[in-house]
C-alpha cells in the first residue's frame, strides 16, 4: 500500500490468506496494518474487514495499544464501514488508556472517527476533551495575534471586537509513520508541518489535528467551551505557512457551526486563508471559509 501498488489480484489474495487465519492468531497492531493497507488504496473488502473485527473485537480492551486502536478506527471510517460492536469495543479500550499513551494524532483521528460515523458516547468525547486539556501545554503568548498587515478583528455577533473573550469535512491520516508526531515548535517546513504543543511530554497538535478535533465536537453538534478555547489558542500558535485550505477551512466551519465566534482565532484564520496559495483551493473549502466568516 505504501508503494501504491494497486493491484486487486494481489490484494485478493492477501486477503484470502488473512480469513484463512484465526482471530486469535492478530495483534492489534496487526489489524491495524490490514486495515490501513486496505483503506490507503480504498480497497473495501468487506469480508475481510469484518473478520479484522472480529480478530479486533477478541482482543481485551487492556491490550488495545493507542496508536493501532486510532489506525483501525480511521480505517473504518475513511472506508465508511459502519461496526458499531466494533467502535463500542475500541471506545472502551480508549477510554482504558492512560493519557501519557496517547498522541495528538491519535486522539484526533480516534475522535473524528467516532463523530464522523455516529458514535454515541458522551464519557468518551468527555475523556478526550479532558486528555487534550490536561496534557496540552499552551504558550503564554498564544492568544495574541499580530498580522503583518493591519486587519480589523471579525465582529463577534455585532459584539465589539476588542472587547470580545472567546465563549467558555475532514483528514483521514493514520500515524503509523509518526507515532508521537513530536513536531518542531518554530517556523520551517511545509504547510501543515509545524506542531503546536508544550513539553516533550505534552500532545503535540499540528493544524490537522487541531482540525479533526474541532471538526470531530462539531460533527456531534456537541460543543465543549473549555476545549474550544484551547483549541482556538492551539490554532493561533500555529504559524500561517503551516496552514493548508482544507485545515483552515474545516477549523472555521467546525467553529461556525457551534457558534464558538471567538474573535482572534476568527480573524487569524481569515488572515491565514490569504496567504494560501489559491490553486489549493476546492470549491469546499472556499464555501466552507466564506460562511464562516460571514456568521461571524
Amino acid at each position: 500500500a505504501r508503494a501504491r501498488v494497486s493491484d486487486p489480484a494481489l490484494f485478493k489474495t492477501f486477503s484470502n490468506i488473512a480469513q484463512g487465519l484465526p482471530e486469535a492468531s492478530f495483534s492489534a497492531q496487526n489489524i491495524a496494518n490490514i486495515v490501513n493497507a486496505l483503506a490507503k488504496m480504498a480497497y473495501r473488502d468487506l469480508q475481510l474487514f469484518a473478520h479484522m473485527s472480529k480478530a479486533a473485537r477478541a482482543i481485551p480492551v487492556d491490550r488495545c495499544d493507542a496508536q493501532a486502536v486510532s489506525n483501525i478506527l480511521n480505517a473504518f471510517s475513511r472506508l465508511n464501514i459502519q461496526d458499531r460492536a466494533l467502535f463500542a469495543h475500541l471506545a472502551a479500550a480508549t477510554k482504558a488508556t492512560p493519557f501519557s499513551a496517547l498522541s495528538a494524532q491519535g486522539v484526533a483521528n480516534t475522535l473524528n472517527a467516532h463523530a464522523k460515523m455516529g458514535t454515541e458516547d458522551p464519557a468518551l468525547f468527555q475523556y478526550l476533551s479532558q486528555a487534550i486539556q490536561e496534557t496540552i501545554s499552551l504558550s503564554p503568548d498564544a492568544s495574541n495575534f499580530s498580522p503583518r498587515r493591519s486587519y480589523k478583528p471579525i465582529n463577534p455577533k455585532g459584539q465589539d471586537a476588542a472587547a470580545h473573550t472567546s465563549e467558555d469535512d475532514d483528514f483521514d491520516e493514520d500515524e503509523s509513520d509518526s507515532p508521537r508526531r513530536q513536531g518542531p515548535q518554530g517556523g520551517g517546513g511545509p504547510r501543515g508541518a509545524h506542531a503546536f504543543g508544550g513539553s516533550s511530554s505534552g500532545l503535540v497538535f499540528d493544524s490537522q489535528a487541531v482540525a479533526n478535533v474541532v471538526n470531530g465536537f462539531a460533527r456531534r453538534d456537541m460543543l465543549d467551551k473549555k476545549l474550544m478555547e484551547v483549541m482556538s489558542q492551539a490554532a493561533i500558535a500555529i504559524p500561517e505557512h503551516c496552514w493548508d485550505a482544507q485545515a483552515t477551512a474545516l477549523v472555521l466551519n467546525a467553529f461556525a457551526k457551534l457558534e464558538v465566534f471567538d474573535a482572534p482565532v476568527v480573524t487569524y484564520l481569515a488572515y491565514v486563508a490569504e496567504s494560501i496559495t489559491q490553486d489549493t483551493f476546492n470549491p469546499q473549502a472556499v464555501s466552507n471559509i466564506a460562511n464562516a466568516c460571514a456568521k461571524a
